[in-house]
């Protein structure tokens, strides 16, 4: 035998040496040297290894476990994801047997029923019946409920808007009471709705909880139920009665009930500053309350209010609830009973009965504690942490940060693989938000109904944010499977945790209530950072796997949430920003993703394009005008009474395009083409440009006028005019004309306006006691100049019935006053056309339903100017 004669050297096989050993040596050297794992096959041939593959010798059996890894990973992130969402969490609801003290959604119903027949706009019949529906059911309870009468005004930038509300109130006396627990939801609807959701489904709650607490005993302190008028006016039924009923000084605390949707948890989605008693009372009461403190910074962003905003403004701590799931029946005719799911309103009454519960037996002296976080977790509850916990959370995750990177280092990590991990994050999260720009561009015209619902986009778009879901798991996997070309794990799970670490430390100090969405997740990336690296090779097993899988559920349990709650409050206007958020948080899970590469990994890029594809698929079958997801059209009538000319008002989407099923319903109503415009913005209807056609005149009673008093002084002239619709119109809309020289309205109903110089028009909501009182100034000299317009929301009283009835695929749209009858009078003043004469008392109108004149006598003093002091 020669120098350079070898001995025959056992195999492998014969050593006892597997694939998987030879997986672990490739592995742990590559962690030591910074290096991916090598891609070059065994001496001897054979297929390289794999990234995700365990090895052995089965890996060439097609049902082998390194070959299901991969599928059964991604079964396990979507296990993950379904557990984590909001919409898994809804209770089922306790049947009309259950127990008294329990609250039953199916009890509630009933009232729910009755309450949301039909729409209920403040001033309508309706509003009347169901005012005295919830009297009659307060003293069922056995309560003495009493009514509460005043105006209400809100004043913008140049309008003010008033009411005559009608709050509904009873008080449930304590046994040794240390303050009032106000609960409250309003009985108001908006038009041609029959807000079952928005917000029948807060007043059946409070009822329903109301009764359970009545049967378990008397609680220490007082309870009050408010039902309050003209929420949808601008909570001027609340603001009446925080201005001038005498139990609001009583009231330490206030629950609050409202809905944007039909679905979904009720959500504790805003408190006021030092809200710590008052949710951990919550939590103690009920301790699977759904709430999320991201909702109270969220909330200052929103341009919506609610009741409970008037409350926190008049120095109130309370919880305030809302489910927001299924919001394309918000606002609109599909806001019917049967639309409002029965585990929401079960959530609704837990949340009402358990709040309830606990701060009736509550010291209330003081309510206030220093703000907590809060956050619902699946199989957990409510967890609750005070906000002074964040900064060292904070501190904590920089810390871990900082050993997780020097762990790596220790490992074989370096640091220009992790800034280049970094890069490949950052443009995989602008891919994300690419995506979901692309997605909202592309499908905005081919959604009929997109803009005509105040809640949503469109109908069904959970499957579009599905399908954004998939596409950004396509992006992450490939980006991470890419990158592992030249990177570890641990530089790619590192360079992924920048950004959504820089976050926290960002909204840490920015809104510290919105801080454990990202705070946590991040600490659970970093720890499978360092859990890996101590693990070594070994990372590549079952251990790792399991391990993976374990610290993927905290980033779902948080992110999931996080994009639902996102994308509801804000519809799919926000699909760009949500496909850049799901890209950020797929990479906290990099080492779940590293096992969805197997051996044949173009089983994942063809499930997610087949997914994706599928998922816009059903969100465009979505698009199909039907009964579940009508159109929305515009048809509203206006009658000018000093022209005595009427005209049918529409709008361009229901008008064009002309073989659409919104315009053929259209012209089988109207005789008269739409071939013009017409400037609409006296009579309070939006458009300054509306398309109108031609329209019988009406046969309606005259507008009652009254002035009550009309003096000089000076150079300026004061008028006390009286109005009130004859024909029950909810809606008196009464607008200046001649500029600033012109008309001004100085009060409504003896209540003054801050600035009397920039308000344009005013407006009046409700049935007053008599007459709507207007105060005017004028120049000396000058005549009233103001046109009133009578909204009539109840159309068919003038017009006949079936006017505006639409065929199934259809239904009015709300947010273009449509389903109405407007008829306007103008007063005095030459740029406002003919009218009574300036000066003038009108008499009493007959009960002639033809008549639309008034008939007036002079009645004017005139005082002389004082001399200067």
């Amino acid at each position: 035998m020669s120098d350079y004669d070898l001995p025959n050297l056992p195999s492998d096989k014969e050593l006892g040496i597997t694939e998987e050993d030879l997986r672990a040596f490739e592995e742990e050297s590559g962690a030591r040297t910074g290096d991916a794992p090598s891609k070059k096959g065994r001496k001897g041939g054979g297929p390289p290894p794999t990234s995700g593959g365990t090895g052995g010798e089965d890996d060439d059996d097609a049902f082998s476990p390194s070959r299901l890894r991969g599928p059964i990973t991604l079964l396990a992130m979507i296990a993950l994801a379904w557990t984590a969402s909001i919409r898994t969490g809804v209770p089922e609801p306790i049947p009309a047997n259950g127990p008294d003290t329990a609250f039953s959604a199916v009890r509630a119903s009933a009232a729910l029923e009755e309450i949301a027949r039909a729409p209920r706009p403040a001033g309508s019949p309706e509003h009347t019946r169901v005012r005295n529906y919830l009297l009659e059911e307060l003293r069922a309870l056995g309560l003495a409920p009493e009514v509460q009468t005043t105006t209400a005004i809100r004043e913008g930038a140049n309008f003010a808007r008033s009411a005559t509300v009608r709050n509904v109130m009873a008080r449930l006396p304590g046994s040794a009471s240390t303050g009032a627990v106000l609960i409250t939801a309003h009985y108001d609807g908006v038009e041609l709705s029959p807000a079952a959701g928005d917000d029948a489904s807060g007043l059946v709650t409070i009822l329903e909880a109301v009764r359970a607490v009545q049967a378990q005993g008397q609680l220490r302190n007082d309870v009050i139920v408010l039902f309050t008028d003209a929420e949808e006016l601008g909570l001027l039924g609340a603001e009446g009665f925080v201005r001038d009923h005498r139990w609001l000084d009583d009231v330490q605390a206030v629950l609050s009930f409202e809905m944007r949707g039909s679905s979904g948890p009720s959500i504790l989605f805003e408190t006021a500053d030092g809200n710590g008693a008052v949710v951990r009372a919550l939590r103690d009461g009920a301790p699977k309350a759904f709430g999320t403190s991201l909702g109270d910074e969220f909330v200052r962003y929103m341009p919506h209010a609610t009741d409970f905003t008037v409350f926190e403004r008049a120095g109130k701590q309370g919880l305030n609830f809302a489910a927001i799931d299924n919001a394309a029946v918000y606002h609109t005719p599909r806001d019917t009973p049967s639309e409002l799911s029965p585990g929401t309103l079960q959530q609704h009454g837990v949340h009402a009965l358990g709040a309830l519960r606990t701060l009736g037996q509550a010291d209330l002296s003081d309510v206030r504690a220093p703000d907590v976080v809060y956050f619902t977790l699946p199989f957990i509850g409510m967890v609750v942490y005070p906000v002074a916990w964040v900064l060292p959370i904070t501190v904590l995750l920089v810390l871990l940060g900082v050993g997780a990177v020097f762990l790596a280092r220790r490992r074989g990590a370096r640091v220009s693989a992790i800034v280049i991990g970094t890069g490949v994050a950052f443009v995989a999260t602008s891919l994300g938000y690419a995506a979901g720009w692309l997605l909202l561009d592309q499908t905005y015209g081919a959604h009929p109904e997109a803009g005509q619902l105040p809640g949503a986009l469109y109908y069904g778009e959970g499957w579009y944010v599905l399908a954004l879901a998939v596409v950004a798991l396509l992006i992450v996997s490939g980006s991470v499977a890419l990158a592992r070309r030249k990177l570890s794990v641990a530089e790619v799970t590192l360079g992924g945790v920048v950004l959504p670490l820089a976050a926290s430390v960002v909204v840490t100090f920015a809104a510290p209530l919105a801080s454990a969405p990202l705070q946590w997740p991040v600490i659970a990336a970093f720890l499978s950072v360092l859990v890996a690296a101590l693990l070594g090779a070994r990372v590549r097993g079952i251990a790792g796997w399991l391990l993976a899988l374990l610290v993927a559920a905290p980033v779902f349990a948080f992110f999931v949430p996080l994009t639902e709650l996102l994308w509801l409050a804000g519809t799919l206007r926000l699909a760009a920003p949500l496909g850049a958020l799901m890209v950020c948080g797929l990479f906290l899970v990099v080492p779940a993703v590293e096992h969805l590469h197997t051996r044949n990994g173009w089983w994942l890029p063809l499930a997610a394009i087949l997914a994706a594809g599928a998922s816009i698929g059903m969100a465009r079958l979505g698009s199909a005008v039907s009964p579940v997801t009508p159109v929305a059209t515009t048809l509203a009538y206006l009658y000018e009474r000093d022209t005595n000319r009427g005209l049918w008002i529409s709008d361009g989407s229901t008008i064009d395009p002309p073989n659409s099923p919104a315009h053929s319903w259209l012209t089988s109503r109207v005789a008269s083409p739409f071939d013009s415009v017409a400037d609409l913005s006296a009579t309070g209807y939006w458009p300054e440009n509306a398309p109108v056609a031609d329209a019988p005149p009406a046969t309606a009673p005259a507008l009652a006028l009254r002035i009550q008093r009309d003096t000089t002084v000076g150079a300026v002239r004061r008028v006390t005019l009286a109005l009130r619709s004859e024909i029950g119109a909810e809606r008196l809309y009464i607008r200046r004309s001649g500029g600033a020289a012109g008309t001004r309205i100085v009060s409504i109903n003896g209540r003054a306006l801050t600035d009397p110089y920039a308000v344009q028009w005013v407006d009046h909501w409700g049935v007053p006691d008599s007459f709507v009182v207007l105060e005017l100034e004028i120049p000396a000299g000058s005549d009233i100049a103001l046109t009133v317009s009578e909204h009539l929301l109840r159309p068919a009283e003038i017009l006949g019935p079936g006017t505006f009835q639409r065929p199934p695929g259809l239904q009015a749209n709300v947010m273009r006053s449509s389903d109405r009858a407007i008829l306007t009078t103008r007063l005095g003043g030459e740029s406002a056309g003919a009218g009574p004469p300036d000066g003038t008392e009108a008499t009493e109108p007959s009960d002639d339903a033809s008549a639309d004149t008034v008939t007036v006598e002079p009645d004017t003093t005139t005082v002389p100017e004082p001399a200067p002091c």
